[in-house]
């Protein structure tokens, strides 16, 4: 049960990060970041992972912006530049998120003694 909860309010907290870095306005981005991480706030294990990940998504946005704006020979840090290259790092972020998610239940897994009973059936 408490896998699922967990599972529930990383899903919420990534829907609530998406939905604001669709919206180009940095209030609107603070409005729907914050109360993502207050859910987390019961488990402060994940309040710290929970932050990690804050700090390390907004490195990726800024770092995917600081790179395009070469290619897109866009002035720096206007919002309408920051929008479109928001939009094009959304689709970036959302395959980081799945490979992620992917090696963080396969890493599960193989502490698992599962694992190794699924191994075995699969090689015999």
């Amino acid at each position: 049960m408490m896998a699922i909860q967990t599972g529930v309010k990383w899903y919420l907290t990534v829907v609530l990060i998406c939905i604001s870095l669709i919206i180009s306005d940095i209030k609107h981005l603070s409005c729907a970041c914050w109360p993502s991480i207050c859910l987390l706030q019961r488990n402060v294990c994940l309040l710290r992972s929970s932050v990690h990940f804050s700090i390390g998504l907004f490195v990726f946005l800024l770092l995917s912006y600081m790179g395009c704006s070469d290619i897109f020979e866009i002035r720096p840090f206007s919002a309408a530049s920051f929008a479109k290259i928001s939009s094009h790092s959304v689709r970036g972020l959302f395959v980081f998120l799945m490979v992620s998610f992917a090696v963080q239940k396969l890493l599960s897994l193989i502490r698992s003694h599962g694992f190794i009973f699924m191994f075995i059936v699969i090689m015999f």
